[in-house]
């Protein structure tokens, strides 16, 4: 929980980013005369123009938070299901990406109220006085959890199963090298490989989400035109609220309706924010969790 709180605090503005074009029209591209978006950073460069640093950051409580709850259960979920499991009489180990799935379905369930409170910040303020955690407790809290939950299953699956697979591998073909450099190059090679493979799934969770938490307020976006927040559709201030017609009735309708309107290519919005994010946070998770194996282990 504090490995992957502190790589919070590095990842937040590339995930605050990633949302924005998630939730954006075709691949963030802006066709009514806002500027479009090149990359992430270009991307940062425009939110941090319309909004200010702080709206990179906004999130942060949010996610601080999220990350916390999330890898404390699967973490030890994930422990207890493989490890814990191998060595009782009385129950058998689950496959490593069996039991990463279950373990990572589990916790995002759990967490999933809070990622929806973080998707709500990361869109852009709104007229609530209360936070977007307690908004997001008030109103549908669980909706949107399944998606999320299958979400983090398959990433819990890849990520843990490839990381240790590849950390055995490279404790004995760079046996040379620092123990350390053996976790981070196998948490990049696992996060990379998961946040491919995962993005479509990323991508529908982040819409359904956001179709269920309080719109950007036209209060908080004086910046953006006459009538306060820019449609989807342009990336003036690259806020994204939902419209009207974006209206989907489980994950598979999100799916379809995107695909539709947006192509296959759709599925993928996102991916260059989200492995900046996903990369180096999953690398400084397991750097932390090493480091600190030892001594939990004595104690």
């Amino acid at each position: 929980a504090a490995a992957a709180s502190t790589a919070s605090l590095v990842s937040n503005p590339f995930d605050t980013v990633r949302a924005r074009m998630q939730l954006s029209d075709s691949g963030g591209l802006c066709s009514r005369g806002g500027a479009s978006i090149r990359s992430p950073l270009h991307a940062m460069e425009l939110v941090v123009r319309k909004e200010g640093a702080v709206a990179l950051w906004r999130s942060l409580p949010e996610a601080v938070v999220y990350n916390a709850v999330l890898n404390s259960v699967r973490f030890s979920l994930y422990s207890a299901l493989t490890v814990s499991a191998a060595q009782s009489s009385h129950m058998e180990a689950l496959p490593k990406p069996v039991g990463g799935f279950v373990a990572g379905c589990i916790a995002g369930a759990i967490a999933s109220p809070i990622a929806k409170a973080r998707t709500a910040a990361q869109r852009g303020p709104t007229d609530s006085r209360s936070s977007a955690l307690v908004d997001t407790i008030r109103h549908r809290p669980f909706s949107g959890a399944s998606s999320w939950a299958l979400r983090n299953g398959g990433h819990t699956g890849i990520i843990f199963s490839t990381y240790e697979g590849l950390n055995r591998g490279f404790s004995t073909s760079l046996s040379g090298l620092p123990p350390i450099s053996h976790s981070l190059l196998a948490s990049l090679c696992a996060a990379t490989i998961s946040c491919v493979l995962m993005n479509p799934l990323d991508v529908i969770s982040t819409r359904v989400f956001a179709q269920s938490s309080p719109q950007p307020a036209l209060a908080g976006a004086r910046s953006f035109g006459p009538a306060g927040f820019a449609p989807l559709g342009c990336c003036t201030g690259l806020c994204m609220p939902m419209p009207a017609a974006a209206h989907y009735s489980s994950p598979v309708d999100c799916a379809v309706k995107l695909v539709a309107s947006e192509g296959v290519a759709a599925l993928w919005k996102g991916l260059g924010a989200n492995l900046a994010r996903i990369v180096p946070h999953t690398a400084v998770t397991f750097a932390i969790v090493e480091s600190l194996r030892p001594r939990l282990a004595r104690s």
